[in-house]
């Protein structure tokens, strides 16, 4: 069995990237499997079995934001997999391919960066992505995920491409972009300015009538600020349980002209 997992995540976009970087990416994420196929897979062939495990990424089934050479270097190692498990599993050739999504390991960096929160995924401890390789192989199964949303986001993708492609390009946007950025249009909304005016004054009335309350019983001292709001604030009049004024009007008027009748006539 050989475990071929060298791989480097430097990079960024094609027009930042020296070409330098894409040769190093290129040998170490992918010719370095080659290398390693040539030199086990003679003997393995020979006995009539073996194992071949290779570490790609998530990034080789989905993309890799902001990382292009990793991206495309990663994808090269799916296709290789592919077709040893292809090739030579009638030849006794076991072949998995590991593709995790975030690992707690230091070429994820910070797990608080904006890539971890957004792409990576739910982020595994490598003793747990060690277990599931293990019962991988020992079910002798090609694709290794770390997490079943990965499942979910490789079915989303292949059962709509182009809606798949608009969801990764508005996680990109929300990754380029700072947060107050983000939110500086909903600010802008016209419902949303006067929702926030609503809850804004209602807070801050209510707050003013509990300091007016605690001033009356001594509690508490409010500032002179709550105290002008205070003043202009008017509450709205409680309603009284006595019956409206025409009504206790009829009501008099009706006993008054039953008191004249209930009185004996004088002759």
């Amino acid at each position: 069995m050989f475990f071929s997992n060298a791989g480097v995540a430097t990079g960024a976009d094609p027009l930042t990237t020296p070409i330098d970087v894409w040769n190093d990416q290129w040998q170490i994420n992918v010719m370095s499997h080659i290398y390693a196929v040539r030199a086990v897979l003679p003997g393995m062939l020979e006995r009539g079995h073996g194992y071949l495990l290779h570490t790609a990424s998530m990034a080789g089934l989905l993309t890799s934001p902001g990382n292009l050479p990793y991206a495309v270097t990663k994808h090269a190692v799916v296709g290789l997999a592919e077709w040893l498990s292809i090739t030579y599993h009638n030849k006794g050739i076991r072949v998995s391919l590991l593709a995790p999504l975030g690992v707690r390991t230091p070429m994820l960096g910070p797990t608080d960066s904006a890539f971890a929160r957004t792409f990576a995924g739910p982020i595994k401890e490598p003793a747990e992505v060690a277990e599931m390789v293990v019962e991988a192989i020992d079910a002798e199964r090609f694709l290794i995920l770390t997490d079943p949303i990965a499942q979910k986001w490789m079915n989303n993708k292949t059962a709509d491409l182009e809606r798949w492609l608009h969801g990764v390009r508005r996680l990109q946007r929300m990754m380029d972009e700072p947060a107050v950025q983000r939110l500086t249009p909903l600010f802008r909304m016209p419902a949303f300015g006067r929702a926030v005016g609503e809850v804004v004054r209602r807070l801050w009335f209510a707050g003013c009538r509990s300091i007016a309350v605690g001033e009356r019983r001594g509690s508490v001292q409010a500032p002179c600020h709550a105290r002008s709001a205070k003043r202009r604030y008017r509450p709205a009049p409680v309603r009284s349980e006595r019956a409206p004024l025409r009504l206790r009007r009829a009501r008099l008027l009706r006993a008054r002209s039953q008191r004249r009748t209930s009185r004996p006539h004088q002759a």
